[in-house]
């Protein structure tokens, strides 16, 4: 699960990708990564900043992390017209990144990663809203249906991701 709020939550990333600028053995860079369950969605984008190790064909890396999480779906669930609440919020947290490079060139790299990683969304927005409910199993009545929602997590995280480097050493 993704977006279950208000408390830690460990998620496995499906899609990430990672650009990292290498001087030296300080790293910078730019990550981007989507997560879904199947009610709710999230999107990260995020700044990296830390340092690293790229040797022949292993790339290791300890980076701050910071930017902002992107929610839709928040509360929604099987069986229910609930549209699920939505927002952006910042967050910071902390990454290490243990890649394998498979092709280097003069000043770039292409390869895979597996990042550990763990953040904060550093606030919380509460969405409050009514839709209408189908009870289509018994009698296809409606109804008015009142939700609340708070968007904001911590997470404790892995993710498997294409990984590209520009090297300016």
């Amino acid at each position: 699960m993704v977006c279950h709020t208000g408390r830690v939550t460990a998620a496995i990333r499906r899609l990430t990708s990672c650009l990292l600028v290498l001087a030296a053995i300080a790293h910078c860079g730019l990550a981007a990564a989507e997560t879904n369950d199947h009610f709710s969605w999230e999107l990260t984008w995020a700044g990296l900043l830390g340092l690293g190790l790229d040797q022949a064909h292993w790339h290791l890396a300890l980076l701050g992390d910071s930017g902002v999480h992107s929610y839709t779906g928040v509360g929604a669930g099987f069986l229910s017209d609930d549209p699920g609440a939505g927002g952006t919020v910042p967050y910071a947290g902390a990454r290490t990144e243990i890649g394998y490079i498979f092709y280097r060139g003069k000043r770039s790299a292409f390869g895979i990663t597996t990042a550990f990683y763990a953040n904060t969304d550093l606030s919380s927005i509460r969405r409050k809203y009514t839709y209408t409910e189908h009870d289509w199993l018994f009698d296809d009545s409606s109804f008015t249906q009142r939700a609340t929602h708070t968007i904001g997590q911590t997470q404790l995280a892995a993710s498997v991701g294409a990984l590209w480097l520009l090297d300016l050493r």
